[in-house]
């Protein structure tokens, strides 16, 4: 299949690009600079190229994350971009991937059909293009779903957030500094599991259009047992320095969860999905290990 990505490059995007690709999939990625929500001449370029390309499906992963400034331009005007630029296309599937900040803080596991409270201009503006999406698909009979990410990791994650920060400084003897926090960890390749089921259950026609999933485990995890899970499954000795300096604003130290039940009921068999953070950080280790004995040895 032909399939058209956003955020190819980024720590999700990259993930399930080479999971497609891998599978014989065609993937092409628009990137930020592809596009300009100023620029009529830019859209009706795109809109053609759009139709000449007629993707099968379509994964939106691009989002920002860090720059304010950014945020509202990547994470609310790149989708009614791109919606527009696709909507005479007739592809059997757009993936958005929105996140699970889009509900703010809540004490109980966050259930699809929860009200939203975002509490900052990230969890504000992933909301609106969750919003948008659904609405477009409402309106133009779209096959359009998105997914809610709760704490994903793995392959390609970036350096400095806290399981491969937890990793490297173990493996260097070096003390992690552990802030409180409650998240829902889910393994790369899981989510990944959970992408790949959803896009078949649309495609199939199981799947209402404009419908919301969670993926994440349902287990709640604070940091402190997050490095001691890492630590024991690494067979490693390491130094934990507890410290409420490095705890941001949007951070929960009460309960950060996914409701699984909406989205089990979908994909329905989740036999071989890894889960447990010990078992996919030894899953993680055996791919180092796979990747470094398959390298060519360079004399």
């Amino acid at each position: 299949m032909k399939i058209l990505m956003t955020g190819a490059t980024g720590f999700i995007g990259r993930n399930l690009k080479e999971h497609f690709e891998l599978n014989g999939h065609e993937v092409k990625n628009i990137g930020r600079k592809d596009w300009s929500p100023l620029s009529q001449l830019t859209t009706e370029f795109y809109v053609k190229q759009m139709n000449k390309i007629s993707p099968e499906i379509i994964i939106h992963c691009a989002g920002e994350i860090y720059n304010q400034e950014e945020m509202y331009k990547v994470n609310f005007e790149f989708i009614q971009w791109l919606l527009k630029c696709t909507k005479e296309v007739p592809y059997k599937c757009f993936i958005n991937i929105g996140s699970s900040s889009e509900y703010g803080a809540n004490d109980k596991p966050m259930k699809e059909s929860d009200a939203l409270h975002p509490r900052n201009p990230y969890e504000c503006t992933k909301a609106m293009g969750t919003l948008y999406a659904e609405t477009f698909a409402r309106m133009n009979q779209k096959p359009i779903v998105t997914i809610r990410p709760f704490s994903v990791y793995g392959k390609h994650e970036p350096a400095h957030r806290l399981v491969p920060t937890i990793m490297r400084n173990l493996r260097e003897g070096k003390p992690t500094t552990i802030a409180p926090g409650m998240h829902d960890w889910i393994y790369i390749k899981d989510f990944i599991r959970g992408v790949q089921s959803i896009i078949d259950k649309v495609i199939a026609g199981k799947i209402v259009t404009h419908d919301i999933f969670n993926m994440g485990t349902g287990i709640c995890m604070n940091n402190e047992e997050v490095f001691n899970t890492i630590k024991n499954a690494m067979g490693l000795e390491g130094i934990m320095i507890k410290s409420d300096n490095y705890m941001r604003s949007f951070d929960t130290t009460i309960s950060w969860k996914a409701s699984m039940a909406k989205t089990c009921s979908v994909i329905e068999d989740m036999s071989d999905w890894i889960v447990d953070m010990d078992a996919a950080i030894a899953d993680m280790l055996n791919d180092e290990k796979l990747l470094t004995t398959t390298e060519p040895h360079i004399e």
